[in-house]
């Protein structure tokens, strides 16, 4: 809250109130409006004013620099556990993809409006299964608004067994997942042929009726790659 963390920096640097108002160039009036808790939302002048004389974001000035920084720490912790429950292949492509987004900030800070990610030149089949090579991959840029949240790597389409929801040489967003649960549209690999289908019982289900479903078998070689999270249409 504003005023409580207004006042521990306040009693910080050992300032009076009228101190302080000089300071930061804000009416006396205002700042005790502040302090006392009459004003919750002060305006956006203000907010910048107080952060600039404590040499702090607004956020800062606002949830307390120490509570920002526990939290910066603390998403730091969660990404590096989610890093580390990785696949090999799954980390490979995060090392891409953060490399992507340290030379573009290099480059131009401003430039938000694309997100590289690697996209696999073996087509993901939505028919009779394709071969999937792990390593035949290359950056391409998405515009920002397009990518869904947690996506990593990019598998185009091939066939016609997922119509209407997929197409043919359609892109889809994939998350790499151990699981899939039920409705989940998925990639997998059976017997080292990749394909796109809806998750369900342990059954693979195409969305077009005109393929049966794939039953995979105790002796069947099954993995799951990952979850489709969106697509771009060709």
């Amino acid at each position: 809250m504003l005023s409580i963390e207004l006042k521990k920096l306040k009693e910080k640097r050992n300032l009076s109130t009228s101190a302080l108002a000089q300071g930061a160039g804000i009416p006396n009036q205002t700042l005790q409006n502040i302090l006392c808790g009459k004003t919750d939302n002060p305006t956006l002048k203000t907010l910048e004013s107080l952060a600039h004389f404590f040499d702090l974001s607004i956020t800062e000035l606002i949830e307390g620099p120490e509570n920002i920084r526990f939290t910066r720490e603390s998403d730091e912790m969660m990404l590096l556990k989610d890093y580390h429950a990785l696949s090999p292949i799954a980390k490979s492509q995060a090392q891409s993809f953060i490399s992507s987004l340290t030379q573009q900030d290099q480059t131009d800070p401003d430039a938000c409006d694309f997100i590289e990610l690697p996209h696999y030149d073996f087509p993901v089949s939505a028919g009779t299964g394709a071969a999937l090579d792990g390593d035949a991959f290359e950056l391409r840029q998405y515009p920002a608004l397009l990518v869904p949240h947690k996506a990593t790597f990019t598998l185009r389409v091939r066939g016609d067994s997922m119509i209407p929801d997929y197409l043919d040489d359609d892109i889809v967003f994939v998350s790499p997942e151990k699981s899939l649960e039920n409705g989940d549209i998925g990639v997998i690999i059976i017997n080292d042929e990749g394909f796109i289908k809806e998750f369900r019982d342990w059954s693979f289900i195409s969305k077009n009726p005109a393929y049966p479903p794939i039953h995979p078998s105790v002796f069947d070689q099954v993995q799951i790659v990952g979850k489709v999270l969106g697509k771009l249409s060709a």
